[in-house]
């Protein structure tokens, strides 16, 4: 490895946003189950992104960080592997500039539907039997959990809430 020279840091420096897109990008893709088809092209931006690595720093440990797949590897190992050694070259770079978090923190939420799982064991596929589980599906889709009360800290509420009390209750409140 060779010694960086200040215009050999910036260079890294510049590369971390691009890394960090990378590596967000795909896993993002994989979390929202659309990366089929794109494995070609992440794996030709992380070599990219390790070749200009590999020029600035002539480090061997950024050369091992090679991805590897046969003919007919799955494209999500393929995946798994770019983003694995995308999150190892970011965080070479960061130890080797001292720049850490350039990018700030990932500002995405990934949110998916909840999965259902039916015991099918015994279904004899009959019109009321398919009615009432859809029916069950149905409501389990449409189920919204009560709001709790608002509160607003001024003791409002509570008188309001006193208030709503049958008589003999609030009595009985008022000697505790």
């Amino acid at each position: 490895m060779k010694q960086l020279t200040i215009e050999d840091l910036r260079a890294l420096i510049r590369l971390i946003p691009a890394a960090r897109a990378l590596q967000a990008e795909v896993e993002k893709s994989v979390h929202l189950e659309m990366s089929d088809g794109t494995s070609d092209l992440a794996v030709r931006s992380f070599h990219g992104l390790q070749q200009s690595v590999i020029q600035i720093t002539e480090d061997p440990y950024v050369a091992a960080l090679t991805i590897r797949f046969n003919e007919g590897t799955p494209e999500k190992q393929i995946i798994a592997q770019v983003i694995l050694a995308a999150s190892q070259l970011i965080a070479y770079i960061e130890g080797q500039t001292g720049v850490v978090g350039l990018g700030g923190p990932q500002k995405y939420s990934i949110q998916t539907a909840p999965t259902v799982t039916l015991n099918m064991d015994g279904f004899g596929g009959g019109s009321e039997e398919t009615a009432r589980i859809m029916e069950t599906i149905d409501r389990a889709i449409r189920f919204r959990p009560p709001q709790p009360p608002r509160r607003c800290g001024s003791g409002c509420c509570q008188r309001q809430a006193a208030r709503r009390r049958p008589a003999a209750s609030r009595r009985w409140a008022s000697y505790s």
